[in-house]
């Protein structure tokens, strides 16, 4: 795993998430990283959430997303790291947009912004300010972004599933979830990064996707990532905090242990239906 170095983009009190979005033309894929670094340069105090541009951490151009996650014993200041290259031309402009905190409930419908589908999700009373890295012209797939409790997200990471395991659950293509929505969908609700996996678990488990995907969460704490298997299955894991974990579009994870509820999150009955189908 490459060296990354993320600079600090401003100056702001500890309890502000500090962003910057910064693009470089040359690069066909760009992304960004998502730390809560341990040991600031600034004088605050506890891990400061930091977003600052990925751009090709590889240095070789790629067609899809790449995920990279590294725990705070991987990392050389015990910082948690979140990243993922973006698999968009890089002419598509995304702008970053801050969400006021809102106190009546909300239905979201990706429809309102000419989404792929007509998903809806109600959202519930007193959400979170959050920002977002969506596409400008829509205002959908908002991509990567923090919460005001300290939450990030990155997502997706494109998965594709087995035609014979969806054969047994389809993608749910007419009202499930997609990349588009998770981040205006879990961000004003989420309170720790696990409370945003099973968030999205749960929906996942009762709405359904509408396609594959992998999606990270970040807090000061711990790191937690999950992956769907079909339209209604999905498995989620707390990385080790000595480990580094890479991703490139495909299912990674594979060991799963439900008595160990610590460190793992899951559907129900993943694994009689993984060994049934």
């Amino acid at each position: 795993m490459p060296k990354i170095s993320v600079p600090i983009v401003t100056e702001a009190p500890q309890d502000l998430v500090r962003m910057s979005v910064a693009k470089d033309k040359s690069l066909q894929d760009c992304g960004f990283i998502l730390r809560h670094q341990a040991n600031p340069t600034l004088q605050t105090s506890g891990k400061v959430p930091i977003f600052a541009p990925l751009n090709n951490i590889s240095g070789a151009t790629t067609s899809m997303c790449t995920t990279i996650l590294a725990g705070a014993k991987a990392t050389a200041d015990g910082s948690l790291i979140i990243a993922r290259s973006a698999d968009s031309d890089a002419l598509k402009a995304q702008h970053m947009i801050f969400h006021k905190a809102r106190k009546p409930a909300k239905l979201y419908s990706t429809s309102d912004f000419g989404g792929a589908n007509q998903f809806e999700y109600r959202l519930p009373k007193k959400g979170y300010s959050y920002t977002t890295v969506p596409y400008w012209k829509t205002g959908l797939h908002g991509a990567t972004g923090w919460n005001s409790k300290g939450v990030g997200i990155t997502g997706t990471e494109s998965i594709f599933a087995k035609d014979e395991a969806l054969a047994y659950d389809p993608y749910v293509k007419e009202i499930g979830i997609t990349e588009d929505d998770i981040p205006d969908v879990i961000l004003p609700q989420a309170k720790t990064a696990r409370h945003g996996a099973e968030l999205l678990g749960r929906i996942v488990s009762t709405t359904g996707c509408a396609e594959g995907f992998g999606v990270a969460f970040v807090d000061s704490k711990e790191i937690w990532y999950l992956e769907t298997a079909t339209a209604h299955h999905w498995l989620a894991v707390r990385l080790p905090d000595a480990c580094a974990f890479g991703s490139a579009n495909q299912g990674r994870l594979q060991a799963y242990n439900a008595a160990d509820t610590d460190n793992f999150m899951a559907s129900d009955k993943l694994a009689e239906f993984a060994i049934a189908n």
